[in-house]
Formats: C-alpha cells, structure tokens, sequence
C-alpha cells in the first residue's frame, strides 16, 4: 500500500470518528455507539471529545494523540499503553485507572484526576500539569513532568 493510501485511509477513519463524536449523546444508544467506533477503530488521533462517559472501558493502546478531550471520564477503565501525546484534556477523570505504560508526553492536563490510578510505567516527558490529583495513585517508574522518574511505589 503506498504512503498516499495510507494517509487516506487514516483521514477517512479519523473524519469518520471526529463526525461521531461531534454527534450529541442525547440517547444511551448514542454512547454505545461511540464507544463502539473508538473501540473498533483504535484511533482517535487529533479528534475532540466532550462531555463522555468512558468508564469501565477497556481501551488498551487507545491512540488520542493530537486529540482535546474535554468532561471526559475514564474511571476504571483499562488503559493500558494508551497514547496521550500532545493532547489537551480539561476535566478528565482516570479515577481508578489502568494507565501502565500511557504515554502522556507534551500534553496539557488542566483540572485531571489519577486518584488510586495504576500510573506505574507512564510518562508525562514535557507535560504541563495544572490542577492535577495524583492521590493514592500508583506511581512506579513513572516520568514526571520534572524529568524526574517517580518510584515511591516500586
């Protein structure tokens, strides 16, 4: 498959789901539906979510790089390995997460929650943390935003 292709096909699926999102949640179905197509797609790269309940989800490798998600909860969801790079996310909660190994780096984290989260492996390289809870999470190999390497919970 050539380069063009594959940049085409990646706009189309990232048009697709941004065309999803931007939908209102009026209806339970509604939010099936959209964790349904993030799930299928395992992208949501440079696309915006708001106001949406992803508790409980098991989205590991979930890629939101690029991405503003704003009224975001992902409590308790599986998120391992998940790619965060360079997004903005504004009242986010991952209260209780599964977070090993997320990348975070270059990201803006306004009014975020990790309370009790499983930080253990993530990174945070060059992020900008501005009222962020980090109570009773994990934190284990964890790169902060200080270039320090948090291992009070190894």
């Amino acid at each position: 498959m050539h380069e063009f292709q594959r940049t085409l096909i990646g706009w189309c699926q990232a048009l697709l789901l941004t065309t999803l999102i931007a939908l209102p949640t009026f209806a339970s179905s509604q939010q099936v539906d959209l964790e349904t197509e993030i799930k299928a797609l395992g992208t949501c790269r440079d696309c915006e979510i708001n106001d949406t309940d992803l508790s409980k989800q098991r989205l590991l490798g979930m890629d939101f790089r690029d991405s503003t998600l704003r009224n975001v909860d992902f409590s308790n969801g599986y998120l391992m390995i998940a790619m965060f790079q360079n997004a903005e996310l504004v009242s986010v909660s991952f209260d209780g997460a599964d977070l090993k190994g997320a990348m975070f780096d270059d990201a803006a984290l306004t009014g975020v929650t990790f309370k009790g989260a499983n930080l253990t492996g993530a990174t945070f390289d060059g992020a900008k943390f501005v009222d962020v809870d980090l109570e009773g999470a994990t934190l284990c190999n964890t790169q902060l935003p200080d270039d320090m390497t948090d291992n009070s919970d190894c």
